[in-house]
């Protein structure tokens, strides 16, 4: 095959595990993949950059020491959110819709309690809060405290960040460096994040503001 790899989004993020000939112990994990890479003549392995993406993200914003999160979703990127900030002695709340997707957010982590909390009930006040559902779904949930980390980056800003009284990571932050690390499985190449990232973001706000 000529393809170096594909990047996924959702819902093919969920989907593709089920085509995928291998699936990374990380992805199989969060029982999501966001990048396939071909390793054999038409096998393809699923990855998951998007945990890693998290990590870097939060990382390149200073933001580390927190004991509670709050992640609003239960899908595959709330899974990935839930894998990046497990550790011992840290609390994860999840406020989602769909009692079926706890399991699978049980299985995302090793260290953390998790707690559960219904979408009606919910209150987003932790050291730490992100938001991983589609557009529009969390327009009108109260703003709580702590640092907002939105995984939307268009439509920007949106309406649960415009709300928002402290700091706001955006989306495209969590594209970017998920970027960086699906670069570097369909290339090998080693790649300086501290130069790329930069890079990609700018290419990122240029590519948004052609779409206004």
């Amino acid at each position: 095959t000529d393809w170096l790899g594909f990047s996924l989004t959702m819902p093919l993020k969920e989907e593709v595990l089920s085509v995928a000939d291998e699936i990374d112990v990380l992805a199989k994990r969060i029982s999501s993949a966001n990048t396939l890479i071909p390793f054999a003549p038409r096998k393809w392995r699923a990855y998951s950059t998007d945990v890693a993406g998290f990590i870097w993200a939060l990382t390149a914003n200073e933001v580390m020491n927190f004991k509670t999160v709050t992640i609003i979703g239960g899908g595959g990127t709330a899974r990935a959110a839930a894998a990046a900030v497990d550790a011992p002695g840290r609390i994860i709340r999840v406020v989602n819709r769909s009692k079926h997707r706890e399991a699978q957010m049980q299985g995302s982590i090793n260290d953390s309690d998790l707690e559960f909390i219904q979408w009606g009930g919910a209150k987003l006040d932790s050291d730490l809060v992100i938001n991983t559902t589609p557009k529009s779904v969390a327009d009108n949930l109260p703003a709580g405290r702590g640092i907002l980390f939105e995984a939307l980056y268009n439509p920007w800003p949106t309406e649960l960040a415009k709300k928002w009284p402290g700091q706001v990571i955006d989306g495209l932050e969590l594209l970017v460096h998920q970027a960086v690390d699906q670069i570097h499985l369909m290339t090998g190449f080693v790649i300086d994040r501290n130069l790329m990232a930069p890079i990609l973001r700018t290419a990122g706000e240029a590519e948004l503001r052609d779409r206004l």
